[in-house]
């Protein structure tokens, strides 16, 4: 005689877990998978999907900023771009599953066949925006660990501290630079620019920087493209007689001609504001990047872009100066 209970196979069944259901998935896989209704996955999760990540990409932009934290933003920033990515792969894959669930779940298959075209197109608009996206971060990384493309930069007091050099390139950080030592000397009238240019965000913030100090600007050698912007914050401008101006258009990796047009046409702007002839402004930020305009001195000063050609003793000699006075030397 049996004396122990029957076993119910079913209940042997729960017991080891082989027929429990499973648990119930949460939202996000749902939708990766493709089990959520087709207007669902369509429609709903393109507003969520669009929403998550505008809001996240619009915290990057309101929380820091390349030139006052270049390593953080490129950071937030990086981590923002591969959130929507990931974000995007998600939803076009959880439309597409979706969609080819549709006609078994009694859909019509016009709707899924419309939505796996536009899940394709959707695909080659995310490559397509990856490829473009690619060269801004890249550019984001060199601001941050130094932006060494752009050069080395070195201050200099001369004349006795009445004089400041600034030569080289116009990475983020340098106005602050050049406050310090103006800080310290109230007796700094002239400032000495000497660049083939930089950063245009942190060449306006010197042009302000030089204005609000109502100081005069003078270049011994080259001035060229984000530098000239600096120098008109002079309240005179003046250029030695072998020295040139050289002006083009800005431009930055990844951005659109719209966005390229509205920087450059606020630079137009600030350009006439300085007080230069709207010719002269539109003709340089007409000049392509990979180009330059460098006006002859009789065009700077009817234009008004310089107050005057310097003589040989109007203003210190600076490193330029001495560089070429050098070189000449050699030559002989």
């Amino acid at each position: 005689m049996n004396t122990y209970p029957d076993v119910n196979p079913g209940a042997t069944g729960n017991r080891t877990g082989t027929g429990s259901s499973s648990p119930r998935r949460s939202y996000v896989a749902r939708h990766w998978r493709g089990d959520l209704s087709f207007g669902v996955s369509y429609w709903l999760n393109s507003f969520l999907a669009n929403l998550a990540g505008f809001v996240v990409l619009l915290g990057v932009g309101l929380l820091t900023a390349p030139d006052k934290h270049p390593l953080i933003f490129a950071l937030t920033s990086s981590a923002a771009w591969l959130f929507a990515i990931a974000i995007s792969v998600w939803y076009l894959v959880g439309v597409w599953r979706s969609a080819r669930h549709h006609k078994a779940r009694g859909g019509r298959g016009f709707w899924a066949a419309t939505a796996c075209v536009a899940v394709v197109v959707g695909f080659c608009c995310l490559i397509s925006a990856i490829a473009t996206e690619i060269s801004t971060q890249v550019e984001y990384w060199r601001i941050a660990v130094g932006d060494r493309a752009m050069g080395k930069h070195e201050l200099r007091i001369l004349r006795g501290g009445r004089e400041l050099e600034f030569a080289g390139g116009i990475t983020f950080g340098v106005t602050e630079e050049v406050r310090r030592p103006l800080d310290a000397d109230p007796e700094i009238r002239m400032i000495h620019l000497n660049s083939l240019g930089g950063r245009i965000g942190e060449a306006r913030k010197l042009r302000d920087l030089i204005r609000q100090r109502r100081l005069i600007t003078y270049t011994a050698s080259d001035c060229a493209s984000a530098c000239t912007i600096a120098f008109t914050g002079g309240v005179q401008r003046f250029v030695a007689v072998d020295a040139a101006l050289g002006f083009h258009r800005g431009r930055f990796p990844g951005f659109t001609e719209a966005e390229l047009a509205e920087t450059n046409d606020e630079d137009r702007r600030g350009l006439i504001e300085a007080g230069v002839a709207r010719w002269f402004a539109n003709h340089a930020y007409s000049t392509p990047n990979s180009s330059m305009w460098w006006p002859t001195p009789n065009e700077l000063k009817w234009a008004g872009v310089i107050t005057g050609v310097a003589g040989p003793r109007d203003f210190a000699l600076d490193s330029s100066t001495m560089f070429g006075l050098l070189e000449n030397s050699g030559a002989r």
